[in-house]
């Protein structure tokens, strides 16, 4: 698995800084599918959802509630087969 980190544009994540929700966006042409997991600054998971292929094919993004996470910085890891990519999100 390779890792690509925040110079990608396969994960768009907005807004960041976050509140309320969070919309995830995932521009690639792979037809597999996904899994979106958040991790807390100690590194427990906090949220994990599978996207199939199918729902990503869709193109929009998705809304995610964070409202009852607590306020911090977190790491949004989207993971296919083959590949890995990871952002930093900050929840106020």
């Amino acid at each position: 698995v390779s890792i690509e980190e925040e110079e990608n544009n396969v994960l768009s994540i907005y807004p960041n800084p976050a509140t309320d929700h969070i919309f995830l966006q995932i521009n690639t042409s792979e037809e597999e599918d996904m899994l979106i997991e958040f991790f807390s600054i100690e590194g427990q998971r906090i949220y994990q959802e599978e996207i199939t292929a199918k729902d990503k094919a869709l193109g929009k993004a998705r809304s995610i509630f964070v409202s009852d996470f607590a306020k911090g910085i977190y790491l949004v890891k989207l993971t296919t087969k083959t590949k890995l990519y990871q952002q930093k999100i900050v929840l106020q």
